[in-house]
């Protein structure tokens, strides 16, 4: 019998929309980091072959399975298409619908990514707001986590004044500026606290924190550019943290090179969801991170005055023999853009360097089974010379946080959160405060 060439469309159609659809899948989870979508790209990448393959079987029952398939395949696609459209079409809010906007109010500042667009690719967080709770308690709690890690933790008020960032609202000159990221931002710390306050009470100085987390050292730049500079600054200070900066450096530097040729920008909107192809999509992505069990977050002990302390050891930051060409370039354009910004503005660069847990704890941990091979097999590299080297080259004054940190380990005073946090403690922020402060003061 003579094949039609309408038997073979269906299990093409399919074959093709189930390939793409895996196709895309996995292309986001190689270059987004998405690792969700990776199996369910595997899996629709493998039924579009064998659907469009299915097209061409001649006779048998395979025929009417995969036939009987493909056509399922182009309904579910198709009643997929009618309902986004009638979804877009209507205005059907699906972010009201699933509680998203509740929840992401409801959890700590410091945990969300900013949202307020800022020239080029950048975002700064909304303000002014304010949030009330106990930080990291609630962190582990959204977590399912067993760890008893921060029981004397208090309630504090977190205020962001109306550009975002945690300075009284009375502030309208000041001496020196200070931008990072999470570890600046310090979300989880009383104002007093956090290490730019440190800097400020400990040199008599007024001090203009420009600390936002999920920020690399371009959007960072562009903080100081925009809010940094009043008619006393002469000093600026960029927190370099080495878990994440790096990478972050990558990201924005492709997301601005996108943006100047092709004038594509990031979208962080989170207001109304009419699509509902993308309420899935999020939905899975959500429940690709849920915690539906409790469980413990600790990867190492470590040896302090009071005895072992169950710790999380994540980052195994890499050497400067091991970074890429383009985490290279990236942080050498980073740096370019920070001691440029400096001089435009006339004002002293430095740069702060933040070591990670793993670095400052090196020596004194014992591993648990729960731990990483790559952190267990990490050793510390020369990254902060490496980054200091880049400095020097660049003009820019270097200050290294690591040697004081560390002596304060080796004394078995703990600077650091110790579950699943990454972040200075009170303690290690008063070190870093105190760093600052010393050097700062004493520059020619």
């Amino acid at each position: 019998m003579k094949r039609r060439w309408t038997d073979t469309l269906p299990g093409i159609a399919a074959g093709s929309l189930a390939g793409a659809a895996g196709a895309m899948m996995l292309w986001r989870s190689l270059r987004r980091d998405f690792d969700f979508l990776r199996w369910p790209g595997v899996i629709c990448c493998v039924l579009g072959a064998v659907l469009a393959a299915g097209g061409f079987v001649r006779a048998g029952s395979a025929r009417s399975v995969l036939r009987a398939a493909a056509i399922v395949v182009l309904n579910t696609a198709a009643l997929l298409g009618v309902v986004e459209i009638a979804c877009r079409l209507g205005g059907v809010n699906f972010a009201v619908m699933t509680g998203e906007r509740e929840r992401f109010e409801r959890f700590p500042v410091c945990f969300r990514m900013p949202t307020q667009p800022l020239p080029e690719v950048f975002f700064a967080r909304p303000g002014p707001q304010a949030w009330t709770g106990r930080v990291l308690n609630t962190m582990l709690e959204n977590l399912k986590s067993i760890d008893v890690a921060y029981p004397d933790e208090p309630e504090i008020t977190v205020r962001y004044d109306k550009d975002g960032f945690r300075n009284p609202d009375d502030l309208v000159d000041w001496d020196i500026a200070v931008a990072g990221d999470s570890f600046t931002e310090a979300g989880y710390l009383p104002e007093e606290q956090m290490f730019t306050s440190v800097l400020a009470a400990k040199s008599g100085r007024r001090v203009k924190h420009l600390g936002v987390s999920y920020t690399g050292n371009f959007t960072q730049t562009a903080y100081l550019r925009r809010f940094g500079k009043s008619a006393s600054t002469r000093q600026a200070v960029i927190a370099f943290f080495e878990g994440n900066d790096i990478e972050d450096d990558v990201r924005e530097l492709r997301d601005l090179q996108r943006f100047r040729s092709a004038g594509v920008r990031p979208v962080r909107e989170m207001g109304r969801e009419t699509s509902f192809l993308r309420t899935l999509y999020l939905m899975t992505k959500n429940m690709s991170q849920l915690r539906i069990t409790p469980r413990s977050y600790a990867t190492a002990h470590w040896a302090g005055v009071g005895g072992s302390t169950p710790v999380s050891i994540y980052e195994a930051p890499p050497s400067p023999e091991t970074l890429t060409a383009g985490q290279r370039e990236a942080v050498c354009a980073a740096l370019d853009e920070w001691s440029h910004a400096c001089r435009d503005l006339g004002l002293d660069p430095w740069l702060l360097f933040l070591p990670c847990k793993a670095r400052v704890l090196h020596g004194g941990l014992e591993f648990l089974p729960a731990a990483s091979a790559a952190t267990v097999k990490w050793t510390p590299g020369r990254l902060p010379e490496f980054i200091g080297s880049l400095c020097k080259e660049r003009g820019i004054r270097f200050i290294d946080s690591t040697p004081p940190l560390a002596a304060s380990c080796l004394q078995g005073v703990l600077t650091h959160n110790t579950i699943y946090d990454t972040h200075l403690n009170r303690e290690g922020c008063r070190i870093v405060g105190e760093l600052l402060a010393k050097s700062l003061s004493t520059a020619p």
